[in-house]
């Protein structure tokens, strides 16, 4: 119960602890937003290395941050085991803890800085490109690799870069940066210019 108490005011439930148990080759964990996790023993860093009575020998934190192994010294959390296994959830996780309205502006910065066109990222259409950066959808670990692609980096890198970004741009006039981005962009582009100019919107006086 403790453990459960100690997970729900985490700002991230899953990575507490609620229970962990040994199943044949796994270690099946239940995280402190009640879903239960499979890790094969063979893909844990260190614990694999552990004889299999070793392997056993674990307790649960006593506030679910960590399993232990007294045998070897040997932490290891949620986090450590999620990366080990499924390296992509958590970078969803760190995608979606970002506001929308950030991620877009980054995405944008990012692209321009390199002067590529919303049509220069292999495998997301042109469209789609253009619905990330003007809010209307998601940034998903797929199309965040996409990016990371185009952009010459592993995703990594791009998640690194784009935390940079996003930190920067918190309470620093992302709205007048966004609009002229979206001048240069359209003038590059050939679009034209988003308002007229003062000269053309006075000729109809």
């Amino acid at each position: 119960m403790k453990r459960l108490v100690i997970a729900l005011r985490r700002s991230a439930p899953w990575e507490g602890i609620l229970d962990a148990y040994l199943l044949e080759e796994s270690l099946v964990v239940v995280l402190g937003d009640m879903s239960v996790r499979e890790f094969p023993i063979g893909r844990l860093p260190r614990v694999r290395r552990f004889e299999p009575t070793v392997v056993s020998r674990f307790v649960v934190d006593s506030a679910g941050s960590y399993l232990y192994w007294p045998d070897r010294d040997v932490h290891m959390g949620p986090s450590q085991m999620l990366q080990a296994v499924d390296p992509m959830f958590l970078s969803d996780v760190e995608i979606r803890r970002y506001e929308m309205e950030n991620v877009s502006q980054a995405l944008l910065d990012m692209r321009s800085d390199r002067q590529l066109k919303q049509s220069d990222i292999p495998g997301l259409s042109e469209r789609h490109v253009r619905r990330l950066e003007k809010e209307n959808v998601r940034l998903t670990v797929e199309a965040a690799t996409r990016f990371a692609s185009a952009f010459d980096m592993t995703l990594s890198e791009f998640l690194d870069e784009l935390s940079r970004r996003i930190t920067g741009l918190r309470g620093i006039g992302g709205s007048d940066r966004r609009c002229d981005l979206m001048l240069i962009e359209q003038t590059r582009t050939g679009g034209g210019a988003p308002f007229p100019s003062p000269k053309a919107a006075g000729s109809g006086q």
